[in-house]
């Protein structure tokens, strides 16, 4: 990242929300490619201020993006501030996240005498760098859909066969033959015209909100939950995670998605800002 320019508020968000879930800073840090002292700063600003955007210079004016971004989460919580229930209960939430295999010296000390010094046999592997992958999920108000598991970065084509393999098996699951409102963020591979669906009505989505999405509620479950487990490979690491998707409860997923009629009120309040769910 270029010195000097300001971190994502949605990867802000992120940071935040595995620090909370007990992840080290120097893991936060390799996950999402940025120095340490940026991680430091970023989780010291929150809690100093419960707010992790970064603050404004006397007199300095909020970029345009800045204000563009609030103007169109306030028009998306002023068009949705009506709906019911029962309306939300219509929306398959779908999001991705990273998840990184653990890593770090763990278990017994290994104390070598001062001749021992360049002994290969006391030489212990360090990992410069975690296994890490991103996970596909998505989910109803009382079920939980598929997992599905990047390799490499995310491209359009992959998003494709997301929608392809994994969404009408998910849909056929969480609501049969009822209708449904897909949900989606608007990274640019799922923006792109050819993972558009077809014939099912999309849930139009501010950018930069994972604020408002239960699923991200969900990712932080399971992100503290893979911490207190410690996979220590990509298969242990997927293994794990599938166990604990299937854990999830009616009664979480229920609470989530019944907060849907709060989140817009609270963007609201907030004039656009972050909010904390």
């Amino acid at each position: 990242m270029a010195r000097g320019r300001a971190t994502d508020l949605a990867v802000r968000n992120k940071i935040i929300q595995q620090h909370q879930n007990r992840i080290s800073q120097l893991q936060i840090g390799r996950t999402f490619h940025l120095a340490q002292s940026t991680i430091c700063s970023i989780i010291k600003l929150f809690t100093t201020t419960g707010n992790s955007r970064p603050g404004k210079a006397p007199g300095q004016k909020l970029t345009l993006s800045d204000r563009e971004n609030k103007r169109r989460r306030v028009a998306w919580a002023k068009s949705h501030l009506s709906w019911t229930p029962s309306q939300w209960e219509k929306v398959l939430w779908t999001d991705e996240s990273i998840f990184e295999v653990s890593c770090g010296n763990i278990g017994r000390k290994a104390i070598r005498k001062k001749y021992e010094a360049n002994d290969l046999s006391c030489y212990k592997g360090v990992v410069n760098k975690a296994s890490s992958m991103i996970v596909w999920g998505c989910l109803a108000a009382n079920v939980v859909g598929s997992l599905y598991f990047y390799t490499g970065t995310i491209k359009a084509p992959d998003s494709k066969s997301v929608l392809e393999v994994n969404l009408r098996k998910s849909v056929q699951r969480l609501f049969g033959r009822k209708r449904y409102i897909f949900q989606q963020d608007n990274p640019r591979p799922h923006t792109a015209k050819i993972t558009l669906t077809k014939h099912v009505p999309v849930l139009e989505w501010p950018a930069a909100s994972p604020d408002l999405s239960p699923l991200e509620n969900i990712w932080r479950i399971l992100m503290r939950n893979m911490a207190q487990r410690r996979p220590r490979n990509i298969q242990q690491l997927q293994d794990y995670l599938r166990q604990e998707w299937e854990k999830i409860s009616t009664d979480t997923l229920n609470r989530l998605v019944s907060s849907m009629p709060k989140r817009p009120a609270a963007v609201i309040r907030r004039k656009g800002d972050v909010i904390s769910w």
